[in-house]
């Protein structure tokens, strides 16, 4: 097809993709809904939230069914750049809870010292012997 109206005018057509810049998703997308063509369309559905509203209520009222493709997402390398950024969530939560743990175990240590401790002497520091000449 050299144009939308052809192609929404075909009867053997049940559904239309739309991937094309958003600019066009609004505009398309009813074309589509009001043909009776089903749609899968690419993220973002449209300019704003409004207008996405819009054309998904539009499809709800008329009985059409439209999915809100993520085509990117199972891309090999953004499969890679997922993994790679939950595997450095972990490790920056790892660190984070060492922090926090060496954090309270310095606290700790500091309050340890000021406890009295009953019937007990605090430990007298260590003489160090000097080597015989």
């Amino acid at each position: 097809y050299d144009n939308e109206d052809d192609l929404l005018a075909n009867p053997d057509i049940d559904a239309v993709y739309i991937a094309s810049p958003v600019i066009c998703h609004e505009r398309q997308a009813l074309a589509a809904a009001k043909a009776g063509k089903n749609i899968l369309i690419e993220k973002p559905i449209s300019l704003n939230a409004k207008m996405s509203e819009d054309i998904v209520k539009y499809c709800d009222d008329n009985g059409i069914k439209i999915g809100v493709g993520l085509m990117m997402r199972f891309n090999t390398y953004h499969q890679e750049m997922k993994k790679l950024m939950d595997e450095l969530t972990i490790i920056i939560e790892s660190r984070e809870e060492v922090k926090k743990i060496n954090s309270d175990l310095k606290k700790l240590d500091g309050e340890l010292d000021q406890l009295p401790l009953k019937g007990a002497k605090k430990p007298e520091p260590e003489k160090k012997n000097k080597p015989q000449k």
